[in-house]
């Protein structure tokens, strides 16, 4: 089992950090992330623009 990151591990990451994202549906679709560009907004939402040209918006426990 994969352990969620916190808001605060979350806001250390950049550009470059490989991340997983932990897909709440059973993992149907997770899937790693090289990090472009990342922004942490309200409510524990990320939003990630891979360096592939993947986009991805989560909550923050979703990510490991």
């Amino acid at each position: 089992m994969e352990i969620p990151m916190t808001r605060a591990e979350v806001l250390k990451l950049e550009h470059g950090d490989e991340v997983k994202w932990n897909d709440p549906d059973d993992d149907a679709c997770s899937r790693f992330i090289v990090i472009r560009t990342i922004e942490v907004r309200e409510n524990d939402i990320v939003v990630i623009h891979g360096k592939d040209g993947s986009y991805l918006e989560c909550f923050c426990e979703e990510l490991s």
